[in-house]
């Protein structure tokens, strides 16, 4: 952080006093616009099935969730440049104002396209706050406490994925599937408000020019490989969308390649530990979000649950993730175990999908909550080893990056990975001998084609297991990183 004179670096230092009321009110409206861009990861969970049926849109059905994830994911490295190209106050600001009018225009929404444009901008919002957050931090406590409040900001991103299914669930049941986005809107006026007159970050050294053409590649890459997903051999000009988005990504990483401030420097993947993490980091997000997503739908087609009752399900997987990420984050500060700990957190994945698929087509409802469980535990002990690892393998320059690289990786892979399991259950769903107009036909068909796709995460998950076998046996963090687990 450069700072132009002495008396500006004695009157930030002055803001920056833990005491100071003003950066203690900043802080909390960080963590509740983090709060805010968390939940509508996992908020829409159990309110899609409302959705399809108010909207028309059950084709369409995971797309409310994909193009959320895959908006965001796409412009996480893009905000990080534009903070350090513009400063991080302007650049919040900007993501704070998109994310509210996303909020709002899903809210509206009078059909699934709509809904669906709609997810698109509040999901450019979100990708800045979730990554703006963590470096605003920076600006507002003193460097001693800085690892506190990354961690408070952490604990709180755990929280808010955890409460996001039943509280979108009972938003639903008790009013309207919409208030699952207007939710949004009062608090994100209120946190732009306060953060415009509040947050004076110090000044910042500017960094070179934004790889714009760059992010504009992996946007459209990102998009188009999202419809090549529910692309079909007989769809004629849609059936060229797969080639197209090889395309993109070819073109992506030969700009990459060229430019002097790329935004994702291909440097990164020369490291193996690096480009191993980069693919655990997606499988873990495929296994996240295709439980999240597709257990909430089980249990409201097949068990017959309300939308409150589907989430509540999903708590053993979240308290899990909390419970395993802060063990293994603590185990990877202390001895940097990231080896066995991949393979471990990999295999428990794995384990817990083949669970699943069991318990579905048993209908054992005690058997899933526990492969739940599971689950979370090897997504919590997974997460804190891909984070560490690039961070460890990476420059001091690249650090920054590195770190979005995990969030955008864990992204991609829940994005497509839904997207692409939604394609196949559409395709699985057969009608039955009775025909779809009884209720349990559909329940049974609904079923069946769900258990082929838990089987493909397991297989997934293991290949990601192999993968594992190949990260360092130890990582040994520096003292800054012993500080920030």
């Amino acid at each position: 952080m450069k700072l132009s004179t002495p008396g500006h670096i004695q009157e930030h230092r002055e803001a920056m006093q833990p005491t100071s009321c003003k950066n203690r009110i900043v802080v909390s409206m960080l963590v509740l616009v983090l709060v805010l861009a968390a939940l509508d990861q996992t908020i829409v969970a159990t309110a899609l099935p409302t959705i399809a049926a108010d909207l028309q849109g059950h084709g369409q059905l995971t797309w409310v969730f994909s193009t959320y994830l895959v908006a965001s994911t796409a412009v996480i490295p893009l905000y990080g440049r534009l903070a350090d190209a513009h400063g991080p106050r302007a650049t919040l600001l900007f993501a704070c104002l998109i994310f509210v009018a996303g909020s709002m225009l899903c809210g509206l929404s009078r059909d699934m396209s709509e809904l669906l444009i709609a997810r698109a901008v509040q999901g450019l919002g979100a990708g800045g706050l979730m990554t703006l957050t963590m470096l605003a931090i920076g600006d507002v406590v003193p460097p001693t406490r800085r690892g506190q409040f990354q961690g408070l900001l952490g604990s709180m991103y755990g929280l808010a994925t955890l409460f996001g299914p039943p509280l979108g669930g009972w938003l639903t049941d008790q009013f309207s599937w919409r208030w699952a986005f207007l939710l949004n809107v009062p608090p994100g006026l209120i946190v732009l408000l306060v953060l415009a007159v509040l947050y004076r970050p110090a000044g910042r050294t500017r960094a070179g020019a934004v790889d714009y053409p760059g992010a504009l590649l992996l946007a459209m890459a990102l998009v188009t490989g999202l419809l090549a997903t529910r692309a079909r051999a007989e769809d004629g000009v849609h059936a060229l969308l797969p080639i197209a988005a090889i395309g993109l990504l070819a073109a992506f990483v030969w700009l990459e390649s060229k430019v002097a401030n790329p935004i994702l420097p291909l440097r990164l993947f020369r490291r193996s530990a690096f480009a191993l993490s980069s693919v655990l980091s997606a499988s873990t997000g495929l296994a996240l979000f295709t439980a999240v997503v597709f257990v909430p739908l089980y249990l409201q087609y097949s068990a017959k649950l309300g939308s409150a009752q589907a989430g509540l399900h999903l708590l053993p997987l979240m308290l899990a993730i909390t419970a395993a990420s802060v063990v293994g984050g603590k185990r990877m500060g202390r001895r940097g175990t990231a080896r066995a700990l991949a393979i471990a957190g990999s295999m428990a994945m794995a384990g817990a999908y083949v669970g699943l698929a069991l318990s579905t087509a048993s209908t054992n409802r005690e058997a899933m909550l526990l492969a739940l469980g599971v689950l979370g535990l090897g997504i919590g002990l997974t997460i804190p080893v891909t984070t560490i690892a690039c961070q460890r393998t990476a420059e001091s320059q690249d650090q920054g990056i590195a770190t979005a690289s995990v969030i955008m990786f864990r992204s991609v892979g829940g994005a497509l990975g839904v997207s692409l399991l939604g394609a196949l259950l559409s395709q699985g769903i057969q009608p039955p001998p009775g025909g779809f107009d009884s209720a349990e036909g559909f329940a049974t068909a609904f079923s069946a084609a769900l258990q082929p796709l838990f089987w493909v995460s397991a297989l997934v998950c293991s290949i990601a297991g192999v993968a594992a076998l190949g990260m360092p046996q130890a990582l040994f963090p520096s003292r800054t990183h012993e500080r920030l687990q």
